[in-house]
């Protein structure tokens, strides 16, 4: 596992605990390298990542994958653009397919 420092580590810990015993079998890791847990709640899959803040601190990433396959045209670009200066929290990308098994390997 690639933690870079004691309280990523930590934390890490802790949110592993809270999914396990939140989620139970619907939540695995997808890669043993890095520092990510995967949910699935029907056909949506919700990712959570612990990352490193500095010396003395962690951040806590959470993102799901709303849409997959859509097709990109300009109108739904411009519809997402004028979204995300609406949300205070969050928002709206796209990123290239990533594929998880659905196989827990705690």
């Amino acid at each position: 596992m690639n933690l870079r420092t004691q309280a990523q580590q930590a934390c890490y810990e802790k949110i592993k605990v809270w999914l396990q015993e939140l989620y139970q079998n619907d939540v695995y890791m997808p890669d043993d390298e890095l520092p990510i847990f995967a949910l699935h709640a029907g056909s949506a899959i919700a990712v959570v990542e612990v990352q490193e803040y500095g010396d003395d601190e962690a951040l806590i990433s959470i993102w799901s994958y709303v849409v997959t396959g859509a097709a990109i045209r300009q109108d739904l670009l411009d519809y997402l653009l004028r979204q995300n200066n609406k949300i205070k929290f969050g928002g709206f990308s796209s990123i290239p397919r990533m594929t998880f098994s659905s196989t827990p390997n705690w």
